[in-house]
């Protein structure tokens, strides 16, 4: 017995976006000079998508060859209203699976229109005897979606080549589910296509447009040394930065969803600049710079850090620092320096520094420069033009005020233990003053 089953055409209007409903590139690494190597899309979203539209630009030198759609999804066993082309007449039978049809056309510009629609079919419906036209929707998928074959016989080289999806649309029934001008991803190009280290190293990866959430979750495994977000627009997931690789902030202000940063050491005190607002907690506290006072800094506690301004601080438990933050709106920041007299300048990259009022700090303490030195991303280097100690100490000692103008002016809330037991008066070791949002620790031998 001969049957089709009935398909309809889409009717697409406009809706607002809902949660992460995008689609993009999976990164991944491929060998060079072959004529078919596969590449996966992948999506993920929350709403459901019946049909989705891009445009595909490949790097120069990587040709396009096929594109292939996989199962959409089993949605499970249906009735559908078939035709039974013998008896030329409509019958009632179970259907159980959904298939995706996918199609692509070059275009003028050497992209490639890619157009993924999974199936739709006419549903009878037993109760009341009629039959409606039903779409079989992705809804809350993440995964591959679509296979695409490429051809790296024009590349000879390895590298990190940008892959890019434009005027990206995900359409339902009811309408525009989200839309996309720019989708950026990345494929990393090696002789082997499992060499993936020397493909990334000593690369700049910089990506445009909207950043996919199991993008940046390749990133944390990335090995490029800069991180170039200046033409990002927006980020999904958690967007990891990793310690020694630089980064290009944004030119305009984005909102990630999760920031995560950390940096293994095994001294108590250290600098830091995130491009991130961060606050202390159990294992680890922030501080602003005051002043000098006989070689020694005087510090103020923070209880926030805002973002793009260098701190010191101080590790309270562990091997290192971790700063994360959720729902994180990363500024557009010109200058990374904190303090008056003695400044702390932080930097997003390596950093050569010649100014020769400069301090980097080592084995807890700030040491003043010779000729030249180094600082790595994300952290920080003193300038004291009033110091002309070669050492300038820090810690419990060096929070040490020797002017306690709060005190004799009375302008002060309140005197503190450490474990916040309230005194009348400073005890021997460390007190701490408490005005208005700001917490001084001062040292008494």
């Amino acid at each position: 017995m001969k049957k089709l089953l009935l398909m309809f055409a889409l009717l697409l209007g406009v809706v607002g976006a809902k949660a992460e409903d995008v689609l993009g590139i999976v990164p991944k690494t491929v060998a060079y000079g072959k004529p078919a190597q596969s590449i996966q899309i992948s999506m993920t979203n929350a709403s459901e998508v019946s049909a989705v539209q891009f445009d595909l630009y490949l790097p120069e030198g990587m040709a396009y060859s096929s594109v292939s759609g996989v199962a959409a999804r089993l949605i499970g066993t249906r009735k559908a209203l078939v035709y039974d082309i013998e008896t030329d007449d409509y019958v009632v039978e179970e259907v159980s699976q959904d298939y995706a049809t996918v199609a692509s056309n070059k275009q003028p510009d050497g992209s490639v229109r890619i157009l993924l629609v999974p199936a739709i079919y006419d549903e009878y419906d037993e109760e009341t005897g009629e039959a409606a036209s039903v779409s079989s929707p992705i809804k809350g998928y993440s995964g591959n979606i679509i296979t695409l074959t490429v051809n790296t016989t024009g590349l000879s080289s390895d590298g990190v080549y940008p892959i890019v999806l434009k005027d990206v649309t995900l359409s339902s029934s009811e309408g525009t589910v989200a839309r996309y001008d720019v989708v950026t991803s990345y494929v990393a190009v090696a002789a082997k296509a499992s060499n993936v280290a020397p493909a990334l190293e000593n690369e700049d990866l910089a990506l445009e447009g909207y950043v996919p959430s199991f993008v940046t979750a390749a990133l944390a495994n990335a090995m490029s040394t800069t991180l170039d977000l200046s033409a990002v627009t927006g980020i999904g997931g958690t967007l990891t930065l990793k310690d020694g690789v630089e980064l290009v902030p944004p030119t305009e202000e984005i909102t990630i969803p999760e920031v995560t940063y950390t940096r293994t050491t095994g001294n108590t005190y250290g600098t830091i600049c995130l491009p991130y607002a961060v606050e202390p907690d159990a294992t680890v506290k922030y501080y602003a710079v005051d002043g000098l006072a006989d070689g020694k800094l005087s510090l103020t506690e923070l209880a926030k850090v805002e973002a793009g301004t260098p701190a010191i601080f101080e590790k309270q438990s562990g091997d290192g620092v971790t700063a994360t933050a959720t729902n994180v709106t990363i500024p557009v920041v010109d200058s990374h320096v904190a303090g008056g007299d003695v400044q702390l300048i932080g930097t997003y990259t390596r950093l050569k520094v010649v100014d020769k009022d400069a301090y980097y700090i080592k084995d807890d303490k700030f040491w003043s420069i010779n000729e030249y030195f180094y600082i790595n991303a994300y952290r920080a280097y003193l300038r004291a033009t009033s110091a002309s100690a070669k050492v300038i100490g820090i810690g419990e000692e060096a929070t040490a005020i020797d002017a306690l103008d709060a005190l004799t002016s009375g302008e002060y809330d309140g005197i503190y233990a450490p474990n916040g037991v309230r005194t009348d008066k400073l005890q021997k070791g460390v007190n701490l003053i408490k005005t208005g949002d700001k917490v001084k620790k001062v040292f008494v031998k």
